[in-house]
């Protein structure tokens, strides 16, 4: 093969061989020996080139960290580097993912898990326990006086008291362990494993982010209380003045629609304390971030 000039065809970057026409003594015969072919890879002036044909451009190198086809080069990260592919993922693979994580470090997952739980759970079990202490002596007290009985209180105030606070109190820890297995999880895609100790400095100074983001949902909650509050006072409104089943109409037509919008809100909303935790964003923003993500996403988020 040889160019328009009669030249012998030679690799790009190939250099000039006698009998070629370059250089001195370089004989003019077009029948000369023409230069071996350079497979892609050699290195004929000092960095390697692929192929081309006679008068194109040589291919650019392969971006680093590829091999020749564009595939990983040997050595190069594996894109499932932890417990999940590092790519949108189907329900299937969300599932095992959620199993893969505890068994990459069931130390900190389930030690976090047991021990916040059962710190968050004392004064709860203290007001149930102080339930069913009073329940059980104003049962005895109506087996051996029934009208003694009746005028009496089942439960005292303190034990109503905690029981409701021991509530509250679960909540808390229930958020104080959403944060630190947002870290525990997020740090397991990427393949690191977190003992307990480096899951809580992970999320030492985070807590107040996710704390607000619980106030916020806290909030929206009680928007939404509202709403159904105001429907069902409507709805008893219809129905002292237009009857029982117009009302009961009302409440229904409402309800539906009601219902929906608090799920929707509710997926929308759902990863903003894991984005507080791994993006290290503020309350408000987190709300903001995570109604992005889900975005396009509603019903893949809520299936899952």
């Amino acid at each position: 093969m040889t160019h328009e000039d009669g030249h012998a065809w030679e690799a790009p970057g190939s250099p000039p061989q006698p009998g070629d026409g370059q250089g001195p003594g370089a004989s003019a015969d077009p029948a000369s020996p023409q230069t071996p072919w350079a497979a892609p890879g050699q290195h004929g002036s000092g960095r390697q080139h692929g192929w081309a044909a006679p008068g194109q451009a040589t291919p650019a190198s392969p971006p680093p960290g590829t091999g020749s086809y564009g595939g990983p080069a040997p050595g190069a990260p594996d894109p499932r580097s932890g417990v999940v592919a590092l790519r949108p993922l189907n329900l299937n693979e969300i599932l095992n993912g959620a199993f893969s994580y505890i068994r990459h470090n069931p130390k900190a997952v389930l030690g976090l898990a047991v021990i916040v739980i059962a710190v968050f759970s004392i004064v709860s079990s203290i007001g149930m326990g102080g339930y069913l202490a009073d329940h059980g002596a104003w049962l005895g007290e109506a087996i051996s006086d029934p009208t003694a009985a009746e005028a009496d209180v089942p439960v005292a105030p303190w034990t109503v008291i905690v029981m409701y606070g021991g509530l509250l109190f679960s909540y808390i820890g229930q958020i104080v362990l959403t944060g630190l297995l947002a870290a525990v999880v997020g740090l397991a895609v990427l393949g690191r494993k977190l003992t307990m100790k480096e899951a809580m400095e992970a999320v030492r100074g985070r807590m107040g982010a996710v704390f607000g983001v619980a106030g916020l949902l806290f909030l929206i909650g009680l928007g939404w209380t509202g709403l159904l509050i105001g429907l069902i006072l409507a709805a008893s409104a219809v129905g002292l003045f237009a009857g029982v089943l117009p009302g009961l109409l009302v409440f229904l037509i409402g309800f539906a629609p009601l219902v929906a919008l608090g799920v929707w809100v509710w997926v929308r909303t759902s990863l903003a304390m894991p984005v507080a935790v791994l993006e290290r964003l503020g309350a408000g923003t987190s709300l903001v971030r995570s109604w992005q993500l889900t975005r396009r996403s509603w019903w893949r988020v809520f299936g899952a």
